[in-house]
């Protein structure tokens, strides 16, 4: 009985995912705008593309539509996605091109409002991290650590920027600085002898 009803729930899911590109292909056909050959045409003539398909022998595409009016092509070598290629179903325009990390993870694709909607802006983020530096600050002394804790803490904000561009390879080195700076200060103040704050009453 629970093998018969695991069996019709597969049927059931497998059938959508057929009517889904199917469905795709039919509105594109009825609205005069690009199928899923032509997309697949389109996306193999790009720069990208092509570069990549020379390094991966025996490569093939595949056309889905998990988003309506778009196609998403992707390019395989074995069974592994190293190219995908989003193209607007109405008028085959290339919405994205992406490899690397960008395939399987599309957070890295620094799509606008993704995280933080306009709150990562820089006409916001900019006097945010104001905000968060300037309470604590201490003028009097600026050679002091907690000068430059502050200081480092808020670089964070240059490795959040590549990032929301798209640009992993460079947001992730970046990141590593503070990191490692915070982790030797925490060492540093966890050693023994190392002078603890008072407390309060």
């Amino acid at each position: 009985m629970v093998c018969a009803s695991l069996t019709r729930t597969l049927a059931v899911a497998l059938a959508s995912l057929a009517v889904v590109p199917a469905a795709a292909e039919a509105a594109a056909a009825a609205g005069g705008g690009v199928s899923s050959a032509q997309a697949s045409a389109i996306a193999s003539r790009l720069a990208l593309v092509r570069s990549e398909e020379r390094t991966h022998p025996g490569a093939f595409s595949q056309v889905s539509s998990p988003i309506a009016g778009q196609w998403q092509v992707g390019f395989y070598s074995h069974d592994q996605e190293f190219v995908q290629v989003i193209v607007n179903a109405a008028d085959g325009r290339v919405l994205g091109q992406y490899t690397g990390f960008q395939v399987a993870w599309t957070m890295a694709r620094g799509y606008p409002g993704a995280f933080g909607r306009h709150l990562d802006a820089l006409y916001i983020w900019l006097p945010l991290c104001l905000l968060f530096v300037a309470p604590f600050f201490d003028w009097r002394a600026p050679a002091r650590m907690l000068n430059l804790d502050l200081l480092v803490l808020t670089s964070l904000s240059i490795s959040l920027a590549f990032f929301n561009h798209a640009d992993i390879y460079q947001s992730v080195p970046l990141s590593y600085p503070p990191l490692i700076y915070l982790m030797v200060r925490l060492l540093w103040l966890a050693r023994p002898g190392a002078p603890r704050p008072r407390r309060c009453g």
